[in-house]
């Protein structure tokens, strides 16, 4: 599903700002579990 996700988000728009967004978000996420 992340993967599709950063797929997406890859082929729309490769901004700095949506990778850290996506980075912090997945570390949160492992952070959590």
């Amino acid at each position: 599903m992340t993967y599709k996700l950063l797929h997406a988000l890859f082929s729309s728009h490769f901004h700095l700002e949506h990778l850290i967004f996506l980075t912090i978000t997945f570390t949160v996420h492992n952070t959590e579990m």
